[in-house]
């Protein structure tokens, strides 16, 4: 009996492992996306936003991400579920057309 104990310790300790690292890679993608936003931070990028109409998503979308990307170490995430946030379709839209310039 002690045998299947451990074993679904285990089980339990290698699925929480893999709900840390998941958590990892979409932090990294989150990452990555706010670095391709940042671009759009200057005075030109703020224009071409507002021709289009995407300045308040913008700012929604970075204001989220920001949250997370730069939230106080010290408090405790390891119990909870964050929702990250994602640019709408109009803005990754709008980003995209740049993708050329920012590789």
């Amino acid at each position: 009996m002690g045998l299947i104990k451990d074993v679904k310790d285990i089980k339990k300790g290698l699925e929480q492992i893999k709900e840390i690292l998941v958590g990892e890679d979409e932090m990294t993608a989150l990452e990555k996306q706010y670095k391709e936003y940042k671009f759009f931070a200057d005075t030109r990028g703020m224009k071409l936003l507002s021709e289009k109409g995407l300045v308040d998503e913008y700012n929604s979308f970075m204001s989220a991400a920001e949250e997370i990307i730069f939230a106080d170490e010290s408090i405790a995430t390891f119990n909870i579920k964050i929702e990250l946030p994602k640019p709408s379709d109009a803005l990754e839209k709008f980003k995209n057309k740049f993708n050329r310039f920012f590789n």
